[in-house]
């Protein structure tokens, strides 16, 4: 149930993940295609930036952790009585 009601989040987040993870990875080719030139080697204060790349969202997950503990408490069931009549 906790799974169902975070995907609304988990899309969004992952999509804005993806759209910085295709920022990173453009910044990044620009920056070794601009260190793969002569120019490089004489001066390197004109290298492009590497954009920084947040940790990729995870989908929230129900786990034995994260629930109470009481979850796990064996639920007490009446004791059967004997039946008067064999």
């Amino acid at each position: 149930h906790l799974e169902m009601e975070d995907r609304p989040r988990f899309g969004k987040e992952l999509l804005q993940w993806e759209g910085q993870e295709a920022m990173f990875a453009a910044s990044k080719k620009a920056f070794l295609d601009f260190n793969a030139t002569p120019e490089a080697l004489l001066d390197t204060s004109q290298a492009p930036a590497v954009h920084e790349l947040p940790p990729q969202p995870v989908p929230l997950r129900a786990s034995p952790a994260r629930l109470p503990s009481y979850a796990f408490t064996p639920r007490a069931t009446p004791a059967r009585r004997p039946s008067p009549h064999p």
